[in-house]
Order: structure tokens, then C-alpha cells, then sequence
């Protein structure tokens, strides 16, 4: 649904209370005052299986039939068929921008393009950035140590591009916290389709003719969707905290960085018990029967789906915080701004503001 956003700076309704904030045409300021008439905010109510009706959904089944196609055809072909499921993956994670997008309007943001293609350039620096570290940190700790240092490694490096932009003030554009919070989101799912269409690759090649690629094409996308919510938390609190405090390095901003890399290494380290060693590789150099791939890749993607839901709730709560004020009454109740204060002292006003 397109809807015409108006960020006009002035005191706007967030939630279904009668209070008000002030927004100032790029962001909350934080103000907060009562308003002497009721809120124009009304209760959201979900539909049945909403998911159904939203356009990022369809996009991510798209993305997943392909990487699945790409390993059933590649069984009989060739292994190196496999990197054609990088597009499937860029489907998937398109849909995890999706996701987060069609709560903050991206698409009224003045330079939506740029964003963009600065995250497309920044997620594929990422990756070769943080491959190059986890290869150095595998030669002097081994593979196990690199997964518990999984989330300080790639969390840095999705958002290595973006925060020098930020430091620098060039683009200038950037600064504003939508639209370099997008260009995060798409530093990190840029990263997410290169990593799970080389998982793809490699697994397929030290395996080629079997069915094991399959598990690859069937749990790997929902693996990587996290990797979109996860920075996400640590670039909303960034880019909100550095517009207010009007300085880069800000405590808040830390902390969310904090908040992503350690759920990141947890997650990752994890898999040290369980005898992969691979952050979801499959290791065993046996051929698997077509039953037992996708029993093994529904089973991967089952765990994945319950960890990429536990990561969204907590970017949730920190990307509330960029929704404008026209979008607020579109969205539910744990998608609209809580007015947090990151980066600035809370601020309540006596005097009853003017709406407009």
C-alpha cells in the first residue's frame, strides 16, 4: 500500500494516549508534552494470517524456491551451479528489508537511491572484510574461537562503511537516521546473500552429486535473514543517538553495537557444541538421501525462523523509534515511536503544545 508520509516538522500524535512529540522533519526530538484533545491514533487490529498479505512475504518464498532449485538442478549438473543461488538469496533478503521497510516509508525519504546503492557497495566491503579477519583469527585461535568471535568481526564490518560515512558527515544525506538506518539494513542483507550463497558453493563442491546442497538451499536463506535484524539493532540506536547528541560516539550507540555483536557470537558459538564448528555448514562428507535433506533443511530452518523472530522483536523496539509521524496510525501498537531518549536528557513539557 503506498501511502503519502508527511514529515512536516511539528507536535504529532505517536500513540493512542493524548500526548504529543515533536518531530522535526527528520526525527523525534524527544520532546514530549499532553495535548488538551484525544488522540487521532486508533487501536491497530491484525487480520488473520497477515503475513499473507504483505508483499515481502511472497518476495522471500520467491528467494527460497530459488536457492532450492538451483541445488536440486545442481545435483546433476554441475556443483558450480550453485553460485547461480545468489540470486535466490537476493530475493530472500530483499523481502528482510521488506520486512522493516513498510513500517518506516522508506520510500518518501529524499535520497532513497543513494541509500541504497551505499549499502549494496558497504555490505559487499563487509564481507570481504570480515572473511579476511575470520581467516586471520582462524589461523592463530581455530574455527571455534572465530564463531564465539563471529559477532564483534561482522557486526563491525556491515557497519564499517556506514559509520565512516557518518563520521566524515559525507554524504550529508546520511546523517538522517532513516536513511542511514537503511543504508545499513542493506550493508547487512548484502552481506547475508553473499555468505549463504558461498555456504551454498562450498558445500556443493566438497560434495558434488549429492543431495546435500539441498539442505543448503532449504535452511540457509532463513539463517541469513538474521543478519539484517541483528545490525539493525545496533544501527537504529546509532544513527537516532548521533542525530540527537550531534556527535558520532555516543553510549547508546555503543551499546546497541554491544547488543548486536553479542547476541551475533552467541548464536554462532553455540554451534561449537553441537560438533558443526561451521555456523550451519554441513560437515558431514557422507551422501544424504533426498528425504533426509530436506528433513535436515526444514529442521535447520525451523530453528532458524525461531531465532530470526526473537532478533526481529529486538529491532522492533529499536527501529520504532525512525517511524514518522504520518505512519504511526499504520502501524500496530509495538511498531509505533516509544520516544526514547538516546543520546539526549528526557525532556517532558508543562505547557500544552500547538498541534498542527
Amino acid at each position: 500500500m503506498s501511502t503519502e508520509v508527511n514529515n512536516a516538522p511539528g507536535w504529532y500524535f505517536f500513540s493512542t494516549k493524548n500526548e504529543v512529540a515533536y518531530w522535526n522533519g527528520a526525527a523525534w526530538t524527544g520532546d514530549v508534552g499532553p495535548s488538551q484533545s484525544p488522540s487521532t491514533v486508533q487501536h491497530f487490529r491484525h487480520g488473520f494470517l497477515p503475513f499473507l498479505g504483505h508483499r515481502w512475504f511472497w518476495i522471500a518464498v520467491l528467494g527460497q524456491a530459488l536457492t532450492i532449485a538451483v541445488a536440486v538442478m545442481s545435483k546433476g549438473t554441475s556443483p558450480w551451479l550453485n553460485i547461480l543461488s545468489v540470486v535466490g538469496y537476493a530475493v530472500f533478503m530483499a523481502g528482510s528489508v521488506m520486512i522493516v521497510a513498510r513500517h518506516l516509508h522508506f520510500r518518501q525519504l529524499p535520497h532513497l537511491k543513494l541509500a541504497i546503492w551505499l549499502g549494496i557497495v558497504s555490505g559487499v566491503v563487509a564481507f570481504a572484510v570480515g572473511l579476511v579477519v575470520e581467516i586471520v583469527a582462524a589461523n592463530l585461535w581455530g574455527q571455534n574461537t572465530v564463531l564465539w568471535l563471529a559477532g564483534p568481526i561482522e557486526e563491525s564490518a556491515k557497519l564499517l562503511l556506514p559509520f565512516i560515512f557518518l563520521l566524515i558527515g559525507r554524504p550529508r544525506a546520511i546523517r538522517n537516521p532513516r536513511e542511514g538506518f537503511l543504508m545499513v539494513l542493506v550493508s547487512a542483507a548484502v552481506f547475508g546473500v553473499i555468505e549463504g550463497a558461498e555456504y551454498q558453493v562450498l558445500i556443493a563442491v566438497s560434495q558434488p552429486h549429492t543431495w546435500t546442497p539441498l539442505i543448503m538451499g532449504i535452511g540457509r536463506p532463513m539463517t541469513e535473514i538474521a543478519h539484517t535484524f541483528m545490525t539493525g539493532i545496533a544501527a537504529a540506536v546509532i544513527w537516532l543517538a548521533a542525530f540527537h547528541r550531534k556527535k558520532v560516539f555516543t553510549l547508546a550507540g555503543f551499546m546497541g553495537w554491544v547488543a548486536a555483536a553479542g547476541i551475533h557470537s552467541l548464536h554462532d558459538g553455540l554451534t561449537t557444541f553441537g560438533g558443526s564448528g561451521g555456523g550451519g555448514q554441513a560437515s558431514t562428507t557422507l551422501s544424504v538421501t533426498l528425504e533426509q535433506a530436506i528433513v535436515v533443511g526444514i529442521l535447520l530452518t525451523l530453528i532458524s525462523l525461531l531465532f530470526a523472530v526473537l532478533v526481529y522483536v529486538m529491532l522492533r523496539h529499536s527501529a520504532r523509534e525512525l517511524v514518522p509521524p504520518q505512519g504511526v496510525a499504520l502501524n500496530s501498537a509495538h511498531w509505533r515511536p516509544q520516544i526514547k531518549h538516546w543520546g539526549i536528557h528526557k525532556q517532558v513539557l508543562v505547557s500544552t503544545p500547538t498541534m498542527e
